[in-house]
Parts: structure tokens; C-alpha cells; sequence
């Protein structure tokens, strides 16, 4: 490994020693990963092989988050797009840090992690499965002016041309909820005027599908969205072999592209395997059926899969942000089963990979481990609960 002389104890983590890019490469984030939030971490105990190198940790650690900066940034990863939950019960009432829900990631890690400021972040209005907003007054009032002071004026805020990038999780919720595509489209409206009174030139806001539903294209031009995106691939690829996964992959994009209604922003999936959150434990959660496909690529079949997305990228149109930008599917989906987060199947292979397609290897990335350095252990809240489990 780089660096992997003569260990010895360091005072915290290693500056970054990052990779230059001519692409805006940003990984999809779930910030679930605190123990004693959302499911934990003990339904990942029967599956060893994804546990994280930095163990069972807190991602409402600063120390945290600059490993994980450090990481990313040294293999071309630019930002983290973070899941942003906002709590049922709180829809149509002020936002405040009391009315989130997982936001820890961000404003306990993130936001006072040291190499912070050097890592850009967007966020993902997870509009769909934690509530989203009730009525033009909810958004004018509480909605955006939380988002543009607590994160679209920082200056780290994921933005392309003085505007900020809100991912949007699904479309149908908001048709269900205000109606029709036009009462949808005022709503975005709205934000963009409200972007625009805050200093900015607008919002970018790429509207997401999971499974390439035939007619986002008409719904994401009906309201008002600039792009398509996908969260990840859910493929009918079980058992398939490599190859034809990768196809698949490259297909649905395609398929998106050559509608000509929406620009595409390409999305990179390594897999999809939700099981851990299938077992028998008190997160169960109906939404992840038995019978759901499954399927992983390896690091090295990933990178097959991003060299021939570099090449779908070059053949968009020389305006499109889809040239440059590229989503990779995901950090740290443990549960759901598409991470890329160094872990001990592969260790960093997967965003090796991307660094050798999409970067100009110019830095000596840095794979020691906080145990090799004297830092760490980061799994207190998992220890804790562990002997709390063991003492009955």
C-alpha cells in the first residue's frame, strides 16, 4: 500500500493528497450509519465481507467524515450527495435541526470535519420516503429558506453556474400530493425565484427514478426538472453474467438519452443487494420483498462499466452537464448493497477504479488505516450497544 512504511502514531488524520479531475464525480450518500438510528449496524453482522475498514463506525464523527473525505478525494471524488430526510410529522411547520431526520452526516460530521470546506456536498430531497412539503407556503416559508442559509450559501455547496444542485428523490409523490404536473411546476418554479432572490442564478434540479419508469421523461418536462438521474440501477440482471449487467446498465441510460426530453446525468451501479435489511430484526421493512433481483460487479468489471460510460458521456451534447458530471452509486448503502467506501471484500478497490478511469493519477493515494496510524477506533455507539446486548 502507498504510505505503508514503519507505522506509526499521527496526531489525526492525513491531509488529503487528492487526484486532478477534468469531470465532477460525486458519490450518492446514505447517511443512516449511527448506531441506535434507523436500522444500526447489527443487521449487517451476517454479512462480514461488507464491513466498512473504518469498522462499525459513528458518522457523526468530524474524524469520520475526514477519512472519508480523504479517501474520496484521493481517488477523484469531488462530492458526497446526501440523503435529506425531513420528518413526517414536521411537513408544513418551521424547519429546524429537531424536524430532520439522519442529518448528523452532514451537521455534526461534515460540517466540522477539518478538510470540510476542501469537499463539496449536494443534497438529495428524499421527498418520497420521509416526507416532503405540503403546500407553496410550506416551501416559501420554512423549506427553502432553511436550505439556502444552512447549505446553499456555503461556499462548499455543489453548484454549476452560480446555481445550486438540489437532487429530487421521485417526481410522484409531488403529482400525488399538489395534483397535477403545472401546480408541480410552480412549486420549481418558486424555488428558482427564491434561488434567484438569495444571490444565486437559479437552482439545478435533477429529478430522480429507481426503475426507469417509461414515462419520467414527460412527467420531469411537465414539472419543471432539468435532469434525469437514477439512485441506482434495479435491473432484471439475477444471475447474469458481468457483461450483461454492465449492458443493462448502459441501456437504461441510452434509452433516456434517446428520448430527447430530459438530459441524462449518468449513474455508475456496482450492485444492488438488499438483504441485510430483509433479516429478521426490528427494521424490518416490507418495501425490500424476498424475491427482490440481486447482483454485485467486482472492482474490475466496475471498472469496465466506467470506461464505457466515459465513452456515453463524450457523445452527449457539448452543452450538457451530463459531459462532466457522474454519480456513483453509492458510498456507504451497506444495507441496501451498493457502496463503494473501502470495506474488506475489496478494500479500496472500486474507487481505485474510478481514479484510473476518470482521473489524472497524479497523487500517491494514501490507503493506511486509522489502526496503522493510532487513530481511531471510531465503533464506541456499536461497542456500547454490544455490551449492552452481552449485559441483558
Amino acid at each position: 500500500m502507498a504510505g505503508a512504511e514503519t507505522a506509526k502514531a499521527v496526531p489525526y488524520v492525513p491531509e488529503p493528497r487528492p487526484a486532478a479531475t477534468d469531470y465532477l464525480l460525486g458519490a450518492l450518500h446514505f447517511p443512516g450509519w449511527r448506531q441506535g438510528l434507523h436500522g444500526g449496524w447489527q443487521p449487517l453482522q451476517a454479512f462480514p465481507e461488507r464491513t466498512p475498514l473504518l469498522g462499525y463506525y459513528d458518522e457523526g464523527d468530524p474524524e469520520v467524515t475526514d477519512w472519508e473525505i480523504k479517501w474520496a478525494l484521493e481517488h477523484g471524488i469531488t462530492f458526497f450527495v446526501y440523503c435529506w430526510y425531513r420528518k413526517e410529522e414536521c411537513v408544513g411547520k418551521p424547519v429546524n435541526e429537531s424536524a430532520l431526520y439522519l442529518q448528523h452526516a452532514i451537521h455534526e460530521g461534515h460540517f466540522h470535519a477539518r478538510y470540510g470546506d476542501r469537499f463539496r456536498f449536494a443534497l438529495l430531497w428524499e421527498n418520497d420516503n420521509a416526507g416532503g412539503v405540503d403546500s407553496l407556503k410550506d416551501l416559501e416559508n420554512n423549506l427553502m429558506p432553511y436550505w439556502i442559509e444552512h447549505y446553499f450559501s456555503r461556499p462548499n455547496y455543489l453548484k454549476v453556474d452560480n446555481r445550486p444542485v438540489l437532487f429530487v428523490y421521485r417526481v410522484r409523490p409531488l403529482l400525488d400530493h399538489f395534483g397535477s404536473a403545472e401546480r408541480v411546476r410552480e412549486l420549481f418554479d418558486r424555488m428558482r425565484e427564491l434561488c434567484r432572490d438569495a444571490g444565486f442564478d437559479g437552482i439545478v434540479l435533477p429529478a430522480g427514478s429507481r426503475f426507469q419508469p417509461s414515462d419520467l421523461p414527460t412527467w420531469t418536462v411537465a414539472c419543471g426538472l432539468d435532469y434525469a438521474f437514477a439512485y441506482g440501477w434495479h435491473m432484471q440482471v439475477n444471475g447474469s453474467p458481468p457483461e450483461q449487467i454492465i449492458r443493462s446498465q448502459l441501456f437504461s441510460m441510452t434509452r433516456w438519452q434517446n428520448w430527447g426530453q430530459i438530459p441524462l446525468l449518468p449513474t455508475a451501479s456496482m450492485g444492488w443487494d438488499p438483504r441485510p435489511w430483509q433479516r429478521p430484526d426490528p427494521f424490518q421493512d416490507a418495501y425490500y420483498p424476498p424475491t427482490m433481483i440481486r447482483w454485485q460487479l467486482n472492482p474490475s468489471d466496475y471498472r469496465t462499466l466506467l470506461v464505457r460510460i466515459r465513452k456515453l458521456m463524450a457523445d452527449l451534447p457539448e452543452d450538457s452537464l451530463g459531459r462532466r458530471m457522474l454519480l456513483l452509486d453509492n458510498w456507504n448503502e451497506w444495507g441496501e448493497g451498493h457502496y463503494l467506501a473501502p470495506h474488506r471484500q475489496y478494500g479500496f478497490g472500486y474507487i481505485q477504479a474510478v481514479r484510473e478511469v476518470f482521473t489524472k493519477a497524479d497523487n500517491e493515494p494514501d490507503h493506511r488505516l486509522p489502526q496503522e496510524l493510532g487513530l481511531g477506533p471510531y465503533d464506541k455507539l456499536w461497542q456500547a450497544h454490544r455490551a449492552a446486548v452481552a449485559g441483558g
